[in-house]
């Protein structure tokens, strides 16, 4: 069962948003030039970039840097905690390793005692 209580929403959003753009622009990165690009190829890159906020682009990735960090120490805060709690556990199984021991021990007395007493009372 997911345990949704990260402390961030959801950053794919922000990062789908890079990859249009990166796919957006791909052939401009090809070599080809406007001239040698077909007439579909540059409806698609014009498309892609037209409306291109690169403002916007830049504090998106400034958004997903936030989150990635914040993330970041949530997860590290989360595992100082559960190493903190398997050491309390560790503690917590020795104490009660101790006690059933003791517990073993006084059984063990009271069975003496009780042996003891049995003797006694046949004696008088």
């Amino acid at each position: 069962m997911p345990n949704f209580n990260e402390p961030v929403d959801y950053t794919c959003p922000l990062i789908d948003g890079a990859i249009e753009l990166v796919n957006g622009i791909e052939y401009l990165g090809t070599g080809l030039s406007f001239a040698e690009m077909t007439r579909a190829e540059l409806e698609d890159c014009f498309e892609s970039v037209k409306d291109f906020d690169y403002q916007e682009f830049i504090s998106n990735m400034e958004e997903t840097r936030e989150a990635n960090s914040i993330l970041r120490d949530w997860g590290n805060d989360l595992a100082y905690e559960l190493r903190n709690a398997l050491s309390k556990i560790e503690e917590l199984e020795g104490d009660l390793e101790t006690a059933e021991g003791k517990i073993e021990e006084l059984e063990a007395m009271v069975k003496d005692l009780e042996a003891e007493l049995e003797s006694y009372q046949e004696e008088g």
